[in-house]
């Protein structure tokens, strides 16, 4: 019998390509696409799509094999823990757009105070070259308070290059497009194509292992909140959408 056997399929399997590790605690290797193929007549042969640790240290005796399609239909339950209701996501969407509008308009104030700040330190440095030119200060009190204004315009200056008012933008973007991901995360599994799929994955999961026959995982930061509020059937947004709430008991 051909059962088992290796060596005639040429594809690449779901998971090829290092995403996934061995989760042994003294092991961690990526792990091997190893398929096997078995013929059913003269010309037709299946492959049965497998992997396993690369085990290259020696410490699996012997080597788990695990299918492929068990694989994916343990990583499925994590997007079906990130689906959320839309209109929780068109409620949390007017709230990012609220959080945005007075993020940028709290992000102009400051940066007018910066550059008024600026200003002042400006005409302080005008101010104590007069100084030093009808003799009120010395010329050792003239380079301290030079060095000192100078290093305080340099600061402001940098503080004032960071602000960009594209980072509430970027925020918000961001958002809308964790909030699709989710709505649309289940039928993209189920319809996409195989590079699709995986991408999905990859956008929702972190640092997949394979322990033993099981899939082990994190959910991304923004995944794992949409997961924690999706448990909780009588969530809804509050009014006061502060970016905190990412930083809540996250789930890993």
């Amino acid at each position: 019998s051909n059962a088992g056997r290796k060596g005639k399929h040429t594809g690449s399997g779901f998971f090829s390509g290092g995403w996934i590790r061995c989760g042994h605690p003294e092991c961690g290797l990526m792990l091997t696409y190893d398929p096997k193929t078995k013929n059913k007549g003269k010309s037709n042969e299946k492959v049965h799509h497998y992997y396993r640790c690369a085990n290259s240290r020696g410490i699996h005796k012997p080597l788990t094999y695990v299918k492929e399609s068990a694989m994916l239909e343990q990583f499925e339950s994590a997007l079906e823990s990130i689906v959320i209701p839309k209109q929780w996501v068109d409620e949390l969407v007017a709230e990012f757009e609220k959080y945005q509008d007075g993020s940028k308009q709290k992000l102009k104030n400051e940066f007018a105070l910066l550059r008024e700040r600026l200003g002042k330190v400006e005409v302080q440095e005008d101010q104590i070259f007069e100084l030093l030119s009808d003799g009120t200060i010395t010329e050792d009190d003239f380079k301290r308070r030079k060095q000192k204004l100078s290093a305080e315009r340099e600061r402001l200056q940098i503080e004032i290059e960071s602000y960009s008012l594209k980072s509430h933008d970027n925020l918000a973007m961001t958002a809308k497009r964790v909030f699709k991901l989710a709505i649309n995360a289940k039928e993209l599994w189920k319809l996409g194509t195989p590079e699709e799929r995986k991408k999905v994955l990859e956008l929702v999961c972190s640092n997949p292992t394979l322990e033993g026959s099981t899939v082990r995982y994190h959910l991304k930061k923004p995944f794992a909140v949409l997961a924690e509020m999706a448990r909780k059937e009588d969530w809804r947004p509050q009014g006061d959408l502060n970016p905190c709430i990412h930083r809540e008991r996250v789930v890993s």
